[in-house]
């Protein structure tokens, strides 16, 4: 009887590493879903839509670069593998950019409510999608402070990004995907002057 159940303990570890060694180098079961949305505000310049360049590129939310203003935008994520994903919350890789990704919370509320305005939204904590499901968030992002010895903006420069790093579980492993987003995220300067903003 011992042997049989080292023999079950060894067969499980052996599937465990082996699912691992799988997901390592499967593709991200994580891709963009069917909704994108933004919020008119104050700090809103433009929409331009995906592929106006001709070159199949994203489209682009267009907002004003002023320090330490907070934006949001309205994404989805679909759970395109054949097991059950938990998406856990959204993980920074470091970017020297002019704005942060701070966190996502929820569209779509637990007993069917709808979080039309992100200040309100719940914060995303957790929550699984089967295969093929969906999850509409805000992502909420925030323009980095003015520092005097940080990275000058000259007028009508601009920086975006149109990826956002998603955090999430799989088989009880927890890995990290940049989905590429139907709407990137830009800020604009639009002059007259230079915005330093911090590192």
């Amino acid at each position: 009887m011992r042997r049989i159940l080292v023999l079950a303990a060894v067969v499980a570890v052996a599937v465990l590493v082996i699912g691992a060694g799988v997901l390592a180098f499967a593709p991200p079961p994580v891709e963009f879903g069917s909704s994108s949305g933004y919020r008119d505000g104050p700090l809103f310049v433009s929409r331009v839509e995906p592929d106006a360049d001709g070159q199949g590129g994203p489209g682009w939310y267009h907002y004003l670069m002023q320090p330490g203003g907070h934006f949001a935008v309205v994404v989805s994520v679909r759970n395109t593998g054949p097991v059950p994903i938990s998406i856990l919350d959204s993980q920074e890789l470091g970017y020297a950019i002019a704005f942060r990704l701070e966190s996502l919370a929820l569209v779509d509320g637990p007993n069917g409510e709808s979080y039309e305005d992100w200040t309100s939204a719940p914060p995303l904590a957790s929550v699984e999608l089967a295969p093929g499901d969906e999850v509409r968030l805000w992502a909420i992002y925030r323009i980095r402070d003015a520092c005097a010895d940080g990275t000058p903006w000259m007028a009508g420069s601009s920086g975006g990004r149109s990826v956002i790093p998603i955090r999430y579980r799989e088989l009880g492993l927890e890995r990290t995907a940049e989905v590429q987003m139907r709407y990137g995220v830009m800020l604009d300067n639009p002059g007259p002057g230079t915005v330093t903003l911090c590192r």
